[in-house]
């Protein structure tokens, strides 16, 4: 599958977390860094999901949620 085929990332995620931020701003500071390491987590993730194809099978099955997909 050729990541052309895919809807790209829209501005709802950056929207999200912005929302999330601003949240965690006013009324519960001591979680922004748990916030923010989390974010950043999700945006390495989707970042290796769309170079999958450089990496070697072990490291997709380990990373994947559904290791059986790797099978084929």
């Amino acid at each position: 599958m050729d990541s052309g085929e895919l809807g790209g990332a829209s501005g709802e995620g950056r929207r999200f977390v912005t929302s999330e931020w601003h949240y965690l701003l006013k009324k519960h500071l001591n979680w922004l860094p748990v916030s923010l390491f989390s974010t950043v987590m999700k945006f390495a993730g989707y970042c290796l999901g769309k170079k999958y194809n450089y990496l070697p099978v072990s490291v997709r099955k380990y990373c994947s949620m559904h290791k059986g997909f790797w099978k084929r």
